[in-house]
C-alpha cells in the first residue's frame, strides 16, 4: 500500500537586521537536530542582542550623559600700518590704531573679554602716552572700557616695545559678536603745550572666556 507523504512547508520566518535567519527559521517541519543547532545559535544572539540594547547610548538616562562645555574663543591681528597720536595748540588726535572681531561661544551666558596688547611705540621727549582699549557689538558708539581705563607709557630712550591687557567681565554670550579697539592719547608732561607718541606694528588679542 502507497501512503501519500506529507511535505510540511519550511519557509523561515525573518527579522530583518536582527539575524531571524538564525532566530526564527520556522521551526516547524525541519529536522530535530537542524532545530536543536538553530535553538542553540538563537538563544547565543538573542542574549547579545540584548546585551547590546542595554549598554546602547541611546538608553542611557538624560541626566547621565555629559554635556558640552563651552569652548574658549579667540582672535588676533597683527597690525603693521604705522599710527599717530598728537597733541598742539591747534588740534589733537587719538587714533584706533588695533581692532579684533571676536565670536563668543554659542553655547556659553556670558563670557570674560581678555584683551592682551604687544606693540612697539615712542613718546616725544618729556611727553607720555595713554593706551586704551574698549568694546562694542558693532564697532561703533556707545563704547564699554575695558578695565584699567588707560595705561600711561612713555619711552625715555626711542622706540620702545611693550605688552598690557585688559579686562571686562559679564558680557552676554550665546554667539554675539564684539569689536575690541585700542586707541592712544597723549600727556604733554613738559608743559610744551605740544604732544606726541607713534607706532608701527604689534599684535592685538582677544579670548572670550565662559563664565558661569
Amino acid at each position: 500500500m502507497l501512503h501519500a507523504r506529507r511535505e510540511t512547508a519550511r519557509v523561515p520566518l525573518l527579522l530583518p537586521d536582527l539575524g531571524g535567519s538564525i532566530c526564527l527559521p520556522t521551526l516547524l517541519g525541519f529536522p530535530s537536530r537542524v532545530v536543536k543547532s538553530r535553538f542553540y545559535a538563537c538563544g547565543l544572539f538573542t542574549v547579545l542582542v540584548v546585551a547590546s540594547l542595554l549598554w546602547s547610548p541611546a538608553l542611557e538616562p538624560a541626566a547621565a550623559r555629559s554635556l558640552p562645555v563651552p569652548a574658549l574663543a579667540a582672535a588676533a591681528t597683527l597690525f603693521t600700518t604705522p599710527w599717530r597720536a598728537y597733541c598742539s595748540p591747534d588740534s589733537c588726535g587719538s587714533p584706533i590704531f588695533a581692532a579684533v572681531v571676536v565670536a563668543t561661544p554659542s553655547n556659553a551666558a556670558r563670557v570674560e573679554l581678555l584683551a592682551t596688547l604687544s606693540f612697539d611705540f615712542r613718546t616725544s621727549p618729556g611727553d607720555a602716552g595713554v593706551i586704551y582699549a574698549v568694546m562694542s557689538p558693532d564697532g561703533k558708539p556707545p563704547f564699554q572700557a575695558l578695565d584699567p581705563a588707560g595705561y600711561p607709557v612713555e619711552s625715555a630712550s626711542g622706540l620702545t616695545t611693550t605688552s598690557m591687557s585688559w579686562v571686562i567681565s559679564n558680557v552676554p554670550a550665546g554667539g554675539l559678536t564684539y569689536v575690541v579697539q585700542v586707541s592712544a592719547s597723549v600727556q604733554d608732561l613738559d608743559g610744551d603745550h605740544r604732544a606726541v607718541i607713534t607706532g608701527n606694528r604689534g599684535v592685538l588679542s582677544v579670548q572670550a572666556i565662559p563664565s558661569g
